[in-house]
């Protein structure tokens, strides 16, 4: 349930409390949520189970339709919507040959330390230094023939140096843009939303914001328990 709340709650509750993105402040923010949920399991347990049950159908209708939860906060205007899906999709149209270029020769020493991963450990902790160390090898290997290669077809030591150059600048490029495509997939589906003006999206951010309130009033009754609560501290 941590999980849940810090997904729909973090970003608000970082910018209530003034905290930052940094480690130190997530995890303080972290152990607060998690010492809040035992306090109310505690002491009010129908309490929890209704905020559960509100979650857990607010994930399942998000899920059903696709979108992400960040995507439905309510910080965006529609014309900001449009302005965002307007230049990233500019972004894409001409970032394509780049991003083609990158998937080319940077996908095969990209995926095989993943699949590497994947067979040696189901510990996510695991995964990034094997990954790290898998991808020395592999990236060096294949950048090593796609140079060879470079030269054998242009014999040109001033192309063969652009090409490998290019390698790994277009790789990072091809990371960002695959992102970015996605996020458009997202913004498309979510403006179509708004455009029709879809009920079960006004249902959506109905659910979310009931689940804020309720995330809200639970903040303010565990403040003052603790005696952290101030006399001005705003309900919303």
């Amino acid at each position: 349930m941590l999980g849940q709340i810090e997904q729909v709650y973090r970003a608000d509750l970082m910018k209530d409390l003034g905290l930052t993105k940094r480690q130190e402040d997530t995890f303080i923010l972290s152990k607060g949520i998690a010492e809040s949920i035992r306090h109310f399991q505690q002491h009010e347990p129908a309490r929890v189970l209704a905020l559960r049950e509100n979650i857990y159908l607010y994930n399942q209708n998000r899920e059903r339709l696709g979108l992400p939860d960040k995507y439905l906060a309510r910080t965006q205007t529609n014309l900001n919507l449009l302005q965002d899906t307007f230049r990233t999709t500019l972004f894409l149209v001409l970032g394509l040959p780049v991003f083609l270029w990158g998937l080319l020769t940077n996908y095969l020493p990209y995926y095989i330390p993943a699949k590497i991963a994947d067979a040696l450990t189901d510990e996510e902790e695991f995964r990034a230094p094997i990954m790290m160390t898998a991808g020395i090898f592999s990236f060096g290997l294949f950048y090593g023939l796609e140079i060879s290669a470079a030269y054998a077809f242009t014999h040109s030591v001033w192309w063969t140096l652009f090409i490998s150059l290019s390698l790994p600048f277009s790789g990072f490029f091809a990371l960002r843009y695959s992102y970015r495509l996605r996020v458009t997939q997202v913004y498309l589906k979510l403006f179509s939303f708004i455009y029709e003006k879809s009920p079960v999206l006004s249902q959506l951010w109905q659910q979310r914001e009931d689940i804020i309130n309720q995330l809200e009033e639970a903040k303010r009754i565990y403040l003052q328990h603790t005696g952290l609560a101030k006399d001005d501290v705003p309900v919303k």
